[in-house]
């Protein structure tokens, strides 16, 4: 995830997959952060954690904007 691209993204299915790719980190970060919460000894590691969910909510909705603009040029290709 640290060497994602989204530049890179070309087609529909790259940007379906790199959404994929951020849901299952989201996932599993949330997994993480519900076995720690709350130990004061983690506070640094939860902190992290809630900065990289926003990361990634703010890179998913980046991707879903350009979906729909991937959308909207194939339709136009179409015709």
């Amino acid at each position: 995830m640290a060497t994602m691209d989204v530049s890179k993204l070309r087609t529909h299915e790259e940007m379906m997959h790199a959404v994929w790719v951020l849901d299952l980190a989201n996932q599993c970060i949330r997994i993480v952060l519900a076995d720690f919460r709350g130990d004061p000894a983690t506070d640094h590691l939860v902190l992290l954690a809630e900065k990289l969910i926003a990361s990634i909510e703010q890179v998913r909705r980046a991707l879903t904007s350009l979906r729909s603009a991937f959308d909207d040029v194939a339709a136009v290709g179409v015709r």
